[in-house]
């Protein structure tokens, strides 16, 4: 699937799904819409659930998004899955992002609410106890521990990168999930990940195809009116 009507000034939105995963997708399609950053393409799996299978399809979907992006002189991908809703200001964080990032940046991160890995005052008032947080990016302090690619934001720079690393075509388990194949291809080249504060992508209450016995994670730092910081 590809609508040009999906591509920002600067940024290419594009989503990685299951075909069982109708409603997900849907929902998720309509919302980017709705704030203004329709999806571009969908880079659909058709066999059973299974990590490599998966992280391969998210590959497909990046690479994809690449060309169309190239194909509108856009400086960026926007990767998410199939489950997501956006802040109403996304327009403008991506536009903020592409006048000031060079690596790769979590929208969301469901795990980085801890006093070893995130700001003091994002951790206040991710628990209810504080006011919202400046709006900025920052270094996500504890990549090594890093899962959740609910949505990533990625320089065309860094995509190709991505792309060009063998790692993500395996279909052998060491590899681990999309997420996982991420994290070990950052470290090792010895990159950083930077994160949205407050997030700006919140994860819907969608059962996981792989692992439908675990509980649905979310953001405790989402703000659905975050605005972005100026440049």
């Amino acid at each position: 699937m590809r609508e040009d009507q999906g591509v920002t000034p600067g940024t290419v939105v594009s989503m990685f799904t299951h075909a069982s995963r109708l409603n997900e997708r849907t929902r998720t399609i309509r919302s980017f819409a709705a704030v203004g950053c329709p999806v571009a393409h969908v880079q659909m799996q058709y066999e059973a659930p299974k990590q490599s299978r998966n992280r391969r399809n998210a590959l497909a979907s990046l690479s994809a998004a690449v060309r169309i992006a190239r194909d509108v002189n856009a400086r960026a991908v926007l990767l998410i899955e199939d489950d997501v809703e956006p802040a109403v200001t996304l327009p403008e964080w991506l536009a903020f992002l592409e006048a000031t990032e060079s690596r790769a940046v979590t929208l969301y991160c469901p795990n980085f609410i801890s006093a070893r890995t995130h700001p003091a005052g994002l951790r206040r008032w991710a628990i209810g106890n504080g006011r919202a947080p400046a709006s900025r990016v920052v270094t996500a302090r504890g990549l090594p521990q890093w899962w959740g690619s609910q949505a990533l934001w990625f320089p065309l720079e860094v995509a190709d990168r991505v792309i060009a690393d063998p790692r993500f075509e395996r279909s052998d388990r060491s590899v681990g999930p999309w997420d996982i194949a991420l994290r070990a291809h950052w470290l090792a080249r010895g990159d950083s990940l930077g994160m949205t504060v407050p997030n700006i992508v919140q994860h819907q209450p969608a059962r996981n195809l792989i692992t439908p016995q675990k509980q649905v994670h979310r953001s405790l730092a989402f703000l659905a009116t975050a605005p972005a910081p100026t440049v």
